[in-house]
């Protein structure tokens, strides 16, 4: 799902909050929700998605990507 890296964020929200519900186990969806809240300037809250996200030890495609979101956040 790759919506919010298309400029349609606002929509992308949308699709990935009604997955994240669907799917709260699917970290890689978790992964896409923070992105998405940082690029709608949401960035405390992608902070927060990012640091449980990381800090529950699970595994996915995305885990690199958000080590280093979430220290480009941290930096400011």
């Amino acid at each position: 799902m790759h919506l919010a890296g298309e400029g349609e964020t606002g929509r992308a929200m949308v699709y990935l909050n009604a997955a994240s519900l669907a799917a709260p186990g699917d970290l890689g969806i978790q992964y896409h929700v923070a992105v998405a809240l940082q690029r709608t300037g949401r960035t405390s809250d992608a902070r927060e998605v990012l640091e449980a996200l990381l800090g529950s030890g699970g595994s996915f495609a995305e885990k690199a990507e958000a080590e280093e979101l979430l220290q480009e956040l941290k930096r400011g």
